[in-house]
């Protein structure tokens, strides 16, 4: 086609001044504003825009990044120090020892007590005794040979306290056929027989030596001084104590167990 003329751009008066070389079709007509607008330096403009704010941000995101990577390796490098001084001093530390009780000005501490072996089961003196009352009086000395039960009247008045004279066990509680309250306690080296008080234990139990096992009264066959009965008389009021010793095989007198 070359050396054609362009009938396409014969009707634009552009043509009729031009030069006889711009009427072929080997040469591009020049740039023809129509009057619209040219977005693509505009579009440049903003694509380099974007651009930079793309590298800016980038760049103070690493920067951020490095100096909290800086931080998180001092924090680690400052926790290793912390655990191996720590690790060095619980080594190089001598061993603890248990501390003594704090003692107070004029304070004494009583030693402590041990066992020699532990395994072995606490046992209590059976031949310990005691009188059945804190204080007393003996009304009546050794009687009761006749009828087999000798034994002693001894008193501390209404309503006291009467107390186990042995460690040992009850081992019956009854009312005997003259009225009497009776009880007994016993162990391997003596049986004891009470007669006349309010008893609180009951049999089976198991009992200390100097418990709390009932108070006096005057229940029973009990009389006066003159050998007048006290029944539902306010008088006559004494434990009647028996001692069988075990080991003897026979009654002994409570009075040569209370010196």
């Amino acid at each position: 086609m070359a050396g054609m003329q362009l009938d396409y751009y014969r009707d634009d008066p552009y043509w009729d001044y031009a030069p006889e070389e711009l009427l072929y079709d080997d040469f591009e007509p020049p740039y023809k504003d129509t009057g619209g607008f040219d977005i693509m330096p505009v579009a440049l403009l903003l694509v380099c825009v974007v651009i930079g704010i793309g590298l800016f941000v980038r760049s103070r995101s690493g920067a951020a990044a490095t100096r909290l990577a800086n931080q998180a390796g001092s924090v680690t490098i400052l926790d290793q120090g912390i655990i191996s001084a720590e690790s060095q001093s619980r080594q190089s530390a001598p061993p603890t020892t248990a501390s003594p009780p704090l003692q107070l000005p004029g304070q004494q501490l009583a030693p402590p007590t041990t066992r020699a072996n532990p395994a072995e089961p606490l046992t209590l003196d059976a031949t310990a005794f005691v009188a059945p009352y804190d204080n007393y009086i003996i009304t009546q000395g050794m009687h009761g040979f006749s009828y087999g039960h000798a034994a002693i009247d001894i008193a501390a008045g209404k309503g006291a306290t009467i107390k186990s004279s042995i460690a040992g066990t009850v081992t019956a509680k009854y009312t005997d056929g003259a009225g009497n309250p009776v009880l007994i306690i016993e162990n391997d080296a003596y049986r004891i027989t009470l007669l006349h008080g309010i008893y609180t234990v009951a049999v089976g139990d198991t009992v200390q030596l100097g418990q709390p096992i009932g108070e006096e009264s005057n229940i029973g066959n009990v009389t006066d001084m003159a050998g007048n009965s006290c029944r539902n008389r306010d008088c006559g009021y004494h434990t009647h104590l028996n001692v069988f010793d075990k080991r003897l095989g026979k009654n002994v007198n409570p009075e040569d167990l209370l010196r």
